[in-house]
């Protein structure tokens, strides 16, 4: 699970992760790649309580990346929005604080977009 997958699995439960990691299993891709279910069950714990995901190369080297899930108003997962670069140029605060920011503010954005469509 990286990137998006695990922006999107916010609100999938942990019998669910366990039914696909008993499917695909948990590659490694990298020296950074989760390849233990505690640790993803950890990580997706820590995504549900600051609303976005974090991917520190961990499946490419030399790529990071931060997503967040796109959940209007009393709904489910819509998609989720993505960012990624490489670590030269995604590092220090800007990696840490201003884009998780960011593509939080987008997600938000495309929310409200999605809500007022359908309200319309």
């Amino acid at each position: 699970m990286y990137r998006d997958g695990q922006g999107h699995s916010r609100d999938v439960s942990r019998e669910r992760v366990d039914a696909i990691l008993d499917e695909h299993g948990l590659p490694e891709k990298t020296d950074d790649t989760i390849t233990s279910r505690a640790r993803l069950h950890e990580t997706l714990e820590t995504i549900r309580e600051r609303g976005y995901a974090v991917n520190d190369e961990e499946e490419l080297a030399g790529l990071r990346a931060v997503g967040a899930p796109i959940t209007p108003t009393d709904s489910d997962v819509l998609g989720a929005i993505s960012v990624s670069g490489p670590v030269s140029r995604l590092s220090g605060e800007t990696f840490a604080e201003t884009l998780p920011m960011s593509v939080i503010e987008v997600a938000n954005v495309i929310e409200v977009t999605v809500e007022t469509d359908v309200s319309e």
